[in-house]
């Protein structure tokens, strides 16, 4: 872990979708509701599903290793969104989930600036110097790349900026002015943190995210968020 502590984390996440599906099952034993499972979103996620199964018989494949960590991180992953269908009744705990997500992401952010402008802590300067490839992959033009307390710079990256879209998007909503500044102070300490990750990839997404929000809600305030985009 970038943070200096050896713990399977990846592990306890796989053990926590297998309860998941576990409980999703004794729930529809008790209250079978496959009603609001059915539709065209469903359709896609079982054939990409089943596509990414049968691949494990493609002969051309480099590795079957490759094929086990994509099924354990993105196949069955996105198994969960059955659960979450069932699971999530109403608008308040949708909220709930937003609020938290935003909050857990602030959070990320700010301590990845801390990083950034302070200093890393003693725990994670003895695991950046302990294996001499880290220092290859995080040390960059003479300066540290930043992962806040998140497994490394790409996983930082990444989500600040779908945190920082999901605050653009909900900016487009019949909500309060103090919760539109609040949402504009979020999104640039989101997108400001996500720029001490150096990690470049992560740079193109706000643009390309805010052009294809513009197509699907053409307006003038997403026109603007669009323009904006554009020019950074």
């Amino acid at each position: 872990m970038s943070i200096g502590i050896d713990f399977p984390f990846g592990t306890l996440m796989d053990m926590l979708q297998v309860l998941l599906f576990i409980g999703f099952f004794i729930k529809q034993r008790s209250k079978p509701n496959w009603a609001d499972l059915k539709g065209p979103i469903t359709v896609l996620i079982l054939i990409w599903i089943f596509y990414n199964l049968i691949q494990i018989a493609n002969p051309t494949a480099e590795s079957r290793l490759a094929w086990v960590y994509t099924i354990r991180s993105v196949a069955i992953v996105t198994l969960t969104y059955f659960v979450f269908m069932y699971n999530i009744r109403s608008v308040e705990f949708i909220r709930v989930v937003l609020k938290t997500w935003i909050f857990l992401a602030i959070c990320a952010a700010l301590y990845g600036l801390k990083q950034e402008y302070i200093g890393f802590s003693a725990s994670e300067e003895a695991w950046l110097h302990s294996d001499p490839n880290i220092a290859g992959l995080l040390f960059i033009d003479g300066h540290w790349r930043k992962m806040s307390f998140l497994s490394d710079p790409v996983a930082f990256s990444y989500n600040m900026v779908v945190a920082s879209i999901l605050c653009m998007a909900l900016l487009t909503g019949p909500i309060k002015f103090y919760k539109k500044i609040l949402l504009c102070v979020c999104i640039f300490i989101l997108l400001w943190a996500m720029l001490t990750s150096g990690t470049r990839g992560a740079y193109v997404l706000p643009p390309v995210t805010l052009l294809l929000f513009a197509i699907l809600k053409f307006n003038r305030q997403v026109l603007r968020f669009g323009i904006a985009g554009g020019l950074y």
